[in-house]
């Protein structure tokens, strides 16, 4: 969709990609319903932080 949002009645839509450790995550959240939009945004996104190899062993 090229960032574009297509709005409908409901849904859950998401936009502002942004890359963490060479993937992109969406930032906003948006959830429509009964004629009210909320909408998330995403501060920071933290992959396997504090996991080590030996986590698996």
């Amino acid at each position: 969709m090229n960032g574009q949002t297509i709005w409908k009645k409901h849904g859950v839509f998401t936009k502002i990609y942004k890359e963490v450790n060479g993937v992109k995550f969406p930032f906003t959240i948006s959830i429509a319903i009964m004629g009210q939009t909320l909408d998330f945004k995403v501060q920071e996104i933290k992959i396997n932080s504090d996991v080590s190899d030996a986590d698996f062993e």
